[in-house]
């Protein structure tokens, strides 16, 4: 008795991965779109051996937006292109007081990022609404980093930029409410990059290349995105 209701739970389990599937020659919608703001404030005074005061404001936001299109090749495989758009922007505001000197520092700095790649994924179903994945994918961006600090006795401006060509490795887990779509929860696992990057001031232009690999395990990692699939019935 114990074997035939072992025999069908795996039966059972095997009949909802089936109609959990996503068949071949659908086509997915998918990507994922991030935003964060953040704002500080500090107050220090010290007295030693004169008094200083000082007070520091700061604001940060950031948006980027990743879009995918897929193909499906047979179940479950899904192959096809995709796109890196991001940018940021933040402020802040250093004063600094000692005895008569006060001093006003303003900086500001901009980023964005756009370019391009292709990814794989696979999927294994567990039943008809939750499914694991797997995904490996290689893109290539350009990046620029723009800075602006100023006082009262100076300005001084500096440009980065950076290309990247970067190959990442993925997991996640997709809830499937309906079977043309999919919320889908991911980690960036793994990631390798090579850098060029090139700094621009007025005084000097410096270019550098490096490489770099990452193991993340961190809720930094993690993104929530939503996929849609195209005849898929």
């Amino acid at each position: 008795m114990k074997k035939l209701l072992l025999g069908l739970l795996v039966f059972q389990f095997f009949v909802l991965a089936a109609n959990a599937q996503i068949e071949k020659g659908s086509i997915m919608l998918g990507g994922n779109a991030n935003y964060s703001n953040s704002n500080s404030n500090s107050d220090t005074r010290a007295v030693s051996p004169h008094t200083i005061q000082s007070n520091s404001t700061g604001n940060s936001n950031s948006f980027t937006f990743n879009p995918k299109v897929g193909f499906t090749l047979n179940n479950n495989w899904v192959v096809g292109p995709m796109l890196i758009l991001s940018s940021s922007k933040g402020t802040s505001e250093n004063n600094w007081v000692s005895g008569s000197t006060t001093v006003i520092d303003y900086t500001t700095t901009k980023n964005s990022s756009f370019g391009g790649g292709a990814f794989a994924r696979k999927y294994v179903p567990f039943n008809e609404y939750f499914s694991a994945f797997g995904e490996v994918n290689a893109t290539a961006n350009n990046r620029k980093e723009y800075r602006k600090s100023e006082n009262s006795s100076e300005v001084e401006e500096s440009e980065i930029k950076y290309n990247e060509i970067q190959g990442s490795v993925h997991a996640g887990l997709a809830y499937f409410p309906k079977k043309w779509m999919a919320i889908e929860l991911s980690a960036n696992i793994l990631q390798f990059a090579h850098h060029g990057r090139n700094q621009e001031t007025e005084a000097q232009d410096h270019k550098v290349n490096y490489n770099s690999f990452g193991f993340n395990l961190n809720s930094s990692s993690i993104n929530l995105g939503v996929s849609f699939f195209l005849n898929n019935k």
